[in-house]
């Protein structure tokens, strides 16, 4: 294994981790946003009902001069408790769509992080496996160079390793039950039956 090669690896699925990390808290600050929407909108259309019975008041008080009045007032109060309805509305299906993305971010940022970790564990098996200084593991006087014997020794054990390696990260994260079949994807057709010889 070539550790510049995991190094790079590493590297990169950092960059691409802060780039999608940025994404996800802008999301959730527009998640966030959004939900403040949704109760801001909600209460100003309630105190928009509100006004309403200020306007039967001032009715029965003469500060409005008829009913004819006092019905087109509160008839556009109700229009604009309406239009604060359907805002915050609007503002909940966005703050649905906002939740939707950080979840799916959440799930990036947790992919890209047990990529990295695997990484660095296939760096750290190899760095064991080929120490920078290979004489001062080595018996005095003995010659530096590996035997192809040693050579076959330290792949086999270094495959080892990459298979042990494998089986950590798998159990990094709980593996997801497998669908029956793609999701968007239809039945297998039915094969048909082979035709005897001889029949139409």
């Amino acid at each position: 294994m070539s550790l510049e090669k995991s190094e790079l690896k590493i590297a990169v699925a950092t960059d691409i981790g802060a780039s999608i990390e940025d994404s996800y808290e802008a999301a959730k600050k527009e998640m966030y946003r959004q939900e403040g929407a949704v109760t801001s909108f909600g209460q100003a259309a309630k105190a928009c009902e509100m006004l309403c019975e200020v306007v039967n008041k001032d009715l029965d008080e003469g500060r409005v001069p008829s009913m004819e009045h006092a019905e087109m007032i509160k008839l556009w109060i109700t229009r604009a408790a309406n239009a604060q309805r359907n805002l915050a509305r609007n503002a909940e299906n966005m703050g649905m769509s906002a939740c939707g993305k950080v979840s799916a971010l959440e799930g990036a940022v947790a992919l890209i992080s047990k990529y990295r970790q695997v990484e660095q564990l296939k760096i750290a098996a190899a760095r064991l496996a080929s120490p920078s200084d290979p004489d001062a593991v080595r018996p005095a006087g003995s010659h530096p160079a590996m035997s192809i014997k040693e050579r076959r020794l330290a792949e086999e054990a270094e495959e080892k390793r990459q298979a042990d390696l494998l089986v950590v990260a798998e159990q990094l994260e709980p593996a997801k039950p497998a669908l029956a079949r793609p999701l968007g994807t239809l039945p297998p057709m039915p094969k048909r039956p082979k035709r005897a010889p001889g029949r139409p």
